[in-house]
């Protein structure tokens, strides 16, 4: 079985005995061990995640303009960087959905 680390090292032709030193100390990070292909659950869960952090980051980003004047709105208007947080995620998570999904039409 061929370690990531082994992988790394055959860049380095230079260098044979780099690939002889290597000593794989995780077992579950073999190549054989990664999955081939993503399966419909896995798709789906991305996607979830994706549209829940969106909503999350639009609702801290928004909320705060239509609250009315409390300590409550100020506390999630101070929030605005988790909210940018979870958008960013959102929308990463929503990319990687798109993209597995653009993979998968391509291999058909």
């Amino acid at each position: 079985m061929a370690c990531f680390a082994g992988h790394f090292f055959a860049y380095f032709p230079h260098q044979p005995n780099l690939r002889q030193n290597v000593n794989c100390r995780f077992p579950h990070l073999t190549l054989a061990a990664m999955p081939k292909q993503t399966s419909r659950k896995e798709n789906t869960d991305v996607l979830q995640r994706g549209i829940m952090c969106t909503l999350i980051g639009l609702a801290v980003l928004l909320g705060p303009s239509f609250m009315a004047p409390s300590g409550m709105r100020d506390m999630v208007a101070q929030s605005y960087i988790v909210g940018w947080f979870a958008l960013v995620l959102g929308v990463a998570f929503l990319a990687l959905y798109l993209r597995r999904l653009a993979a998968a039409k391509k291999k058909l």
